[in-house]
Formats: C-alpha cells, structure tokens, sequence
C-alpha cells in the first residue's frame, strides 16, 4: 500500500480534531504539488471549501503566479491547473526543513524553538500564501514550545487579534488546548496541549517525516541517513 499523500494526511488530521488544517489556498497548492494536474472541479471536491471561496483562492494563485491553466485536451471547455516550476521548487526547498524539525520535536522531546516561524515566515515570503489555518498554527507553536502564553501565541501566529483569539476560544471550548493560571501571577494563563492532541500530532509527524523522506528530490544531505542506510 502506498505511503499516504500530505493531503491526505492533513485531511486525517482535520477529520480527528474537527478544525480545519491548511487553508483553502495551501490545500489547492498541495493537490497539484502531489498530483501534477487537475480540473477545478476535482481540486473542488477535494477542498471541502464553499464553491465561492475556493474559486475566489483558485483565482489569487492564478493571479499570484503560483498556477497555471491549460485547455483539457479530452474537454477543451474545462481548463486544467498546475504548479508553475518556480513554486514547486520552493516547496521542495522548504519542505527539506521537516525531517529535521519532527526528529528534533519527537527524538529529543525539545521544547524550544526548532525552526517552525522560521519555516512559516520564509515560505511565505516565497510564496505569499499562508499554508495552516490560525487554529492549526496555534495548536502547532504550543507543540513548538510546549506551553505559551495567549500574548506568546498572538504574536507567532501572524494573524488579526479577532482571528486569533476567536480560533484560541473555539480551541479551548473543544478541549483541543488547555490553560493553567501561572503560579507566580495568577492573572496570567500559559496554554498547553492535552495528551490526546500531543499524540496525534506526533504521530501526524512520524507520517509526515515519511512522507519528506519518500517524497522529496535527494538534492542535499538532509535525507543521507536514509540513503544509506
């Protein structure tokens, strides 16, 4: 059986947790990044977007430069989508940080900052398109950092104060995070991640980790363990 795809695995994810994981612009990137081509009927029914939405984020990445349309030589009234070259390669170049990350997260049990705004911050400064919704970039930094305050999390999670803290109080209300007062000041509140939702994350890494090694172009050392061994 085949290793699945890094949709699928995000869809797994979402479908555990009950939140939404990438945003609808990432996930049609990442449809075409593992699948080459596709209609914008079959990349709708992938999304799980409103039709409205999904065309409105099909559009900005036409616009942004990141797809491209070609007539359907089977149906010349359908138009099939790719990534342009320039966008796959930076995927690739930034997707050459995740082994190294998820062995530092899992291996060491590391409760510092191992790259992940590193990771988000350049990507999109390559490709201007967000790739997590704000409540899976808010359960992400906590796994990043073990526990944050709500100021902590606002700042690296990049988002509006109303966007950031609706996602924060559905998390909380879902019991997908959980905030203790801190001791020296009891005014103040440090979120952490449940047992149940650190599980799933990790074992979402360990498949992901998987899905680098198997997936990605071998163009420098990061996979030389794999290689060799």
């Amino acid at each position: 059986m085949n290793a699945p795809t890094k949709s699928e695995l995000a869809k797994s994810i979402r479908n555990k947790l009950k939140i939404r994981v990438l945003t609808v612009e990432y996930e049609t990137i990442l449809d075409l990044y593992e699948h080459g081509s596709a209609t914008a009927g079959e990349l709708l029914i992938g999304s799980q977007a409103a039709a409205t939405t999904f065309y409105m984020a099909l559009k900005s990445l036409e616009t942004g430069g990141l797809i491209s349309a070609e007539r359907d030589t089977q149906d010349l009234r359908r138009k099939r989508y790719s990534l342009n070259q320039w966008a796959r390669q930076a995927l690739n170049d930034e997707y050459r940080f995740l082994p190294r990350w998820i062995d530092a997260k899992l291996d060491q049990q590391s409760s510092n900052d191992d790259g992940l705004q590193g990771f988000v911050r350049r990507s999109w400064d390559r490709l201007k398109v967000r790739f997590f919704s704000c409540e899976f970039q808010i359960i992400l930094t906590i796994f990043e950092f073990g526990t944050c305050s709500a100021g902590e999390l606002c700042r690296l999670c990049d988002n509006s104060n109303t966007t950031f803290y609706t996602a924060l109080k559905r998390l909380a209300a879902n019991r997908l995070i959980q905030a203790e007062q801190v001791a020296s000041d009891h005014r103040l509140k440090r979120y952490h991640l449940p047992e149940p939702v650190r599980i799933e994350i990790e074992a979402l890494l360990r498949d992901l980790r998987n899905w680098a090694v198997t997936t990605l172009p071998l163009a420098d050392d990061v996979y030389e363990n794999e290689v060799t061994q």
